[in-house]
């Protein structure tokens, strides 16, 4: 594995990892909610969740460097905003979707300065070659 695999799989595993909990933790939040609608939506979370961790886990992608996980992450905060406009009226199920779409936000920020600032950070600096 090189250095810049082992960067990868650093990077897939954070987004991977963090999806995953979201998902266990909306996927235990299903069996409660009282009405469909409502189950539809906490299941949003773990089926994407769980897409990404098949992605991760099949072939050679763990160590690739791809936006897959950031859109994973941007496709979640996607859908919660939607349904937060779809149960706007509902003040009970309203707060954990504005909640989690901050969170989803804030995490989507640190994953795309993370992924782009990366790209910067392994040139080499001016006047220095890459092989010393």
């Amino acid at each position: 594995m090189t250095t810049e695999e082992a960067n990868n799989r650093g990077f897939n595993f954070a987004a991977v990892s963090f999806a995953a909990a979201l998902g266990i933790g909306f996927a235990a939040a299903v069996p409660s909610e009282d009405e469909l609608v409502h189950k539809v939506d906490e299941a949003t979370i773990p089926l994407v969740a769980s897409a990404l961790v098949v992605w991760y886990l099949t072939g050679r992608h763990k160590y690739s460097r791809s936006v897959i996980p950031i859109a994973a992450v941007a496709l979640t905060l996607i859908i919660k905003l939607i349904w937060f406009g779809v149960e706007f009226n509902d003040q009970a199920d309203r707060g954990d979707d504005l909640g989690l779409s901050i969170v989803l936000g804030a995490f989507f920020m640190i994953l795309s300065w993370t992924y782009f600032r990366r790209t910067s950070s392994l040139k080499p600096a001016p006047g220095r070659s890459s092989t010393s």
